[in-house]
């Protein structure tokens, strides 16, 4: 796409759309040539997930037939181990995703770094048993294995009622704002659950029983279909 038909649809703001699939979101990120466009959800929707983009797509003056690739995002909650004699499975391999975004880049090189020092000590003890790889494991839940814990606490709550809580969260700007600085790696993601905890009661109770005002800033751009 050329970059007045880009600036046309989206100019420079990405649009999240949460609530359009269960358990997940859809989106479009403008790139110097092109649109990166995307879907993701649950696993049980995955045979309506193209049905689901093309439609999108369609709605937001886009075509629609063009190739479309996926894949599967695991996420392990830290049910099972990720190591094995002479084996360490980072990143994606290891289920390292975060619940709620999909995002996965930072705790893949997280963990491949703490899996090259494990393997560096292995290799200079010339040890490669799984009891030495356990340490690996460890390190890794010591370094983010809470954060993402509380992901996925965080996502099964909002994701479980759309329409109350996960609205709530999206249409207030501080909310939205504190979880972009999880992503940037500002904050943990413990820090950010802890402050929403706090005070989403307050913002659950000003969304619903505040008295209307009438709307004069900016949209956010995230929306909720």
């Amino acid at each position: 796409m050329s970059e007045s038909e880009i600036s046309r649809l989206l100019d420079d703001i990405v649009e999240i759309h949460y609530g359009y699939i269960d358990m997940g979101y859809a989106w479009l990120f403008p790139k110097r040539e092109y649109i990166s466009a995307g879907i993701g959800g649950r696993l049980i929707k995955a045979k309506t997930l193209i049905q689901r983009l093309r439609s999108y797509l369609r709605s937001h003056g886009l075509r629609d037939d063009v190739r479309v690739r996926g894949c599967f995002l695991p996420i392990s909650r830290f049910r099972h181990n990720v190591y094995a004699e002479r084996l360490m499975l980072t990143g994606d391999a290891a289920g390292f995703v975060d619940s709620f975004s999909g995002e996965g880049i930072r705790w893949a090189i997280l963990s491949g770094k703490i899996a090259a020092r494990t393997a560096i000590r292995c290799h200079e003890k010339n040890r490669f048993s799984a009891d030495e790889f356990k340490e690996y494991q460890d390190q890794c839940f010591s370094n983010f294995g809470a954060d993402l814990l509380r992901s996925a606490k965080l996502a099964d709550r909002l994701f479980g009622h759309p329409w109350i809580l996960l609205k709530t969260a999206l249409i207030n700007d501080r909310i939205l704002k504190m979880h972009l600085k999880t992503i940037t790696g500002e904050i943990s993601f413990r820090e950010y659950a802890d402050w929403v905890r706090i005070r989403f009661p307050l913002f659950f109770i000003k969304r619903f029983f505040s008295p209307k005002k009438e709307n004069t800033s900016k949209p956010t751009h995230c929306s909720l279909l």
